[in-house]
């Protein structure tokens, strides 16, 4: 897939990609590094092709664990931290 995400961005060259929901599945033994691992892998095509970049949660980007990265604020306090990322946290829609 990520072989063919990066042919994707290359053929259509967008103003901005916004991945869709469901790109972490919250399994029920996700720890820290699992859960920022898929985000740091499909945000990499993007980054290194200098297009900005959004994420819209899932039902199933969350497990209701404050201490990891599952949690929806916690993924979307890392998702900030990352080069052209457009993240928008809204109290009101964040949690699923």
């Amino acid at each position: 897939m990520e072989a063919t995400l990066g042919r994707m961005l290359d053929d259509v060259k967008p103003d901005i990609v916004v991945f869709s929901g469901d790109q972490i599945q919250a399994m029920s033994r996700l720890t820290t590094n699992n859960a920022a691992g898929p985000i740091r892998a499909y945000s990499k095509y993007a980054i290194a092709r200098k297009l900005p970049w959004a994420m819209v949660f899932g039902n199933l980007d969350e497990r209701k664990d404050t201490t990891l990265v599952t949690n929806n604020w916690a993924q979307m306090d890392l998702i900030q931290s990352l080069p052209l990322a457009y993240p928008r946290q809204d109290p009101r829609t964040l949690v699923v």
